[in-house]
């Protein structure tokens, strides 16, 4: 039996999936297989499709445009989506 997850995308759009499926589950797959732990993982997101993702990780961004529900997940609210995220991590965590 399996549960399924639903989320808020885009404006008026919502995902629908296993909650076996979702990026949190996933990364923690990925970070076994390469030998990551969990404190050496930033993961960014914007939407409720991310939270799971943006929980599991050591450091869990949200992009400043993301939604509400996802800000009370993440550990930090950064730029948004247009002010380039990923050059943001890179120029404030990455010396």
């Amino acid at each position: 039996d399996k549960t399924l997850r639903v989320v808020e995308g885009l404006e008026r759009e919502i995902e629908i999936f296993c909650v076996d499926a979702g990026k949190g589950n996933a990364l923690e797959k990925l970070a076994e297989k390469i030998g990551a732990g969990r404190e050496n993982i930033i993961a960014i997101g914007d939407s409720g499709n991310d939270i799971t993702m943006i929980k599991y990780a050591g450091l869990g961004l949200v992009a400043g445009n993301g939604s509400d529900e996802v800000k009370t997940h993440g550990d930090k609210v950064i730029c948004t989506n247009d002010e380039h995220v990923v050059k943001y991590v890179l120029e404030n965590y990455f010396n």
